[in-house]
């Protein structure tokens, strides 16, 4: 995702920097057609708050 985000203008890339997304793992695999979550299941897999640019350690560059 390091050349997606390079590609994106420089306007883009401010408007993402800092921004926060939510991964629902119910909400993703009820896309793909599961929709039978047990209670314990959304107990153990709750919503994970994602950033949308995270700088790689290694090499400083950013990416999506």
């Amino acid at each position: 995702m390091r050349a997606a985000y390079d590609a994106l203008s420089d306007e883009m890339k401010a408007r993402l920097d800092g921004l926060v997304a939510e991964h629902s793992y119910r909400t993703s695999r009820a896309r793909a057609g599961f929709r039978d979550f047990s209670p314990e299941e959304d107990v153990a897999l709750p919503p994970v708050p994602q950033v949308m640019v995270r700088t790689i350690p290694e090499s400083g560059r950013k990416s999506l």
